[in-house]
């Protein structure tokens, strides 16, 4: 290994000795071997325990309509539902389902702006019924691939920047994070945009550090695979130029003019042949139309303060004729995108409800969401490396870790118009555990008080999330308060939309002393398809058992489904009466189940000024 400032690294070996004894050479190959099959040990684990929970688990709310999405694409060859996110990951959920014959039912379907994903989506489960929940296990199954991606790489670059030791360390830091297991088998772009992100970034560095064109359309590839998992990466185009200035400035040999050239030239290439890539996804439909001629939505693009009104403020400009190199469907994807941060929808951090957000919602979230074992390790990691470059200097690798870091927190935080939903951070976890995998260099004999230190870390952090799981989703560390007080710290898709409806169903068949059950379910499906009988709870205290998410418990407002085929919408706080009562049960951490007698019901009513309730009624 290559020492660096007195500090093994694992950077590329030096390739100087011409002649390698064959007992090293064979010790070498059999090291290899182990790590080698350590590490697929590792990683068909970790989609063994995703693939049970894809299994058991019912669709969250935003995996209904971006199924059905997804075989639109497949079907009509439109890109017109869920334009708000491109379309990679949900095609790749679609496929084994369009083998599978689903029942379809496009009556609702629209190919405008508006968003009728999800009435397509509703309208989807309704037609397949009780088999919808098979239709989306084995949808999620081919997401499963996207999280061993995003752990291979882990480990990969783990390995070649700090050794052996920190990248089996940062493998255990992705297949036991809560984030992960939790999003790592949905049928959303984010761990399809966190895994190929960082491959895109890996292969980056290594352009950087030895420019050719092989690396250079390999990374065109992975940027236009990244750009078709998530509206977020866009911003890429503009950071790529300025990380590689960066990362070139930071070299203390000077390239020659012809080094130069050379490098732009392929860089220039990387991002076209980037752009081509996401246009060819799309079928190249609508690509390079003159910037006039679209109709946008959003304040941003229409110029005028009427929210959803309909203009564009480039129409009389000189940038009216301009094409756009993006297909039509993404750019008026972008432009629901940032119609929908402007709307300033109702957020919910500590119990306060609000429209809009804070700068600080995601570091919050992140705060009471990661086990303690892992706010551990990055504090020390924080610590020593902060040491380190005081003693070695600033070293121009640990920047492709910082770099995309630190964009990802400052761009999400930035965007406060709506703060719904922590896992718009997961594009940052690889590059964290990669980052802090260097502690694992000291584990070993002499350095025993780090080595103590990680196996603390290692063994609170399994603990945390394995007493919490197959209901990871709704995990919250201990010193929040744990998981049973989460819905009092984040509420929609931290604690609970939809997934644990089946959950739901196993407690009630188990308990068949259950009678006449009112729901108020934050979901994008009829419970009744999972066999489920019930009414909608009313907004007001009735006695009877009732099954409530904490996602409405905590008084945010949102979708439920009225028990008569078909959703509403409840207001804020429409639901947050029932905090005065205790619960008999709860159900994955989310849905609370109440048996009110008419007693404790009309105590209530009477402090709320509501007419009392006689023995009689129901």
């Amino acid at each position: 290994m290559e020492k660096r400032g007195g500090l093994e690294t694992g950077f590329e070996a030096s390739n100087d000795q011409e002649f390698v004894q064959p007992a090293r050479m064979n010790s070498s190959c059999s090291k290899s071997s182990s790590a080698l099959a350590v590490l697929v040990f590792v990683l068909v684990a970790h989609a063994l325990m995703l693939g049970w929970c894809a299994y058991r688990d019912s669709p969250v709310l935003d995996e209904v309509p971006h199924l059905v999405s997804g075989l639109s694409h497949w079907k009509a060859g439109d890109f017109a539902l869920y334009r708000s996110n491109p379309p990679l990951v949900r095609m790749v959920a679609a496929l084994p389902v369009l083998f599978a014959g689903p029942n379809y039912d496009w009556t609702r379907y629209s190919d405008g702006v508006t968003r009728s994903e999800f009435e397509v989506g509703w309208d989807f489960t309704q037609a397949n019924g009780e088999r919808t929940f098979w239709l989306f296990t084995i949808a999620r199954w081919a997401c499963i691939p996207f999280s061993m991606l995003g752990g291979s790489i882990c480990y990969r670059w783990a390995n070649e920047l700090f050794g052996l030791k920190s990248a089996f360390y940062a493998l255990f830091l992705w297949c036991f994070s809560p984030y992960i297991l939790t999003n790592g088998y949905l049928i959303l772009p984010d761990m399809g945009a966190t895994a190929l992100g960082v491959t895109f970034f890996y292969f980056f560095w290594k352009w950087l550090k030895k420019p050719e064109w092989v690396k250079a359309i390999l990374c065109g590839i992975l940027l236009g695979l990244t750009q078709l998992t998530k509206m977020t990466w866009l911003i890429l185009y503009p950071a790529i130029p300025i990380l590689w200035l960066l990362f070139r400035l930071g070299n203390k040999s000077q390239p020659t003019r012809r080094i130069w050239r050379k490098e732009i030239l392929q860089l220039c290439f990387l991002l076209v042949f980037s752009v081509f890539v996401l246009n060819a996804n799309y079928g190249f439909d609508g690509s390079f139309i003159p910037l006039g001629e679209y109709e946008f939505q959003s304040k941003a693009l229409t110029g005028t303060e009427i929210l959803r009104g309909t203009g564009n403020r480039f129409r009389e400009t000189i940038f009216s004729r301009i094409p756009v190199p993006f297909p039509e469907k993404y750019v008026t994807g972008i432009d629901v995108n940032k119609s929908i941060f402007e709307a300033k929808y109702p957020s919910y951090l500590r119990g306060e409800l609000k429209n809009g957000g804070w700068w600080y919602y995601y570091l919050y979230g992140m705060a009471v969401k990661m086990p303690e074992g892992i706010l551990m390790i990055i504090g020390i990691s924080t610590l020593t490396g902060w040491f380190s470059a005081m003693r070695f200097g600033f070293r121009r690798d640990v920047l492709l870790l910082l770099f995309p870091l630190f964009l990802i927190l400052i761009f999400v935080s930035a965007n406060t118009g709506i703060n719904r939903h922590t896992r718009y951070m997961l594009p940052i976890f690889p590059f964290l555990f990669i980052s802090v995998s260097h502690l694992a260099r000291y584990f070993g004999f002499r350095h025993k008080l780090v080595t103590s230190l990680i196996l603390l870390a290692a063994g609170w952090q399994v603990w945390s999330v394995m007493s919490c799981y197959p209901y990871q989703s709704s995990y919250f560390n201990e010193i929040s308060g744990g998981s049973e007080n989460g819905y009092k710290r984040l509420i929609l898709s931290n604690i609970g939309w939809g997934q644990n409806v089946l959950s739901l169903k196993r407690w009630l068949d188990i308990h068949p002393d259950v009678s006449d059950l009112h729901c108020a379910i934050y979901c994008q499906f009829d419970p009744k398809i999972a066999g489920i009988e019930y009414q909608l709870s009313p907004n007001k205290p009735t006695p009877g058992w009732h099954a409530v998410s904490a996602h409405l418990l905590s008084g945010g407002p949102g979708r439920v489904v009225n028990g008569e085929g078909s959703m509403t919408y409840t207001r804020a706080n429409e639901y947050k009466f029932f905090e005065n009562f205790s619960s008999v049960a709860i159900i994955g951490y989310d849905i609370h189940i109440y048996h009110l007698n008419i007693d404790e019901v009309n105590r209530l009513r009477n402090k709320l000024r509501l007419p009392l309730l006689k023995h009689s009624e129901p």
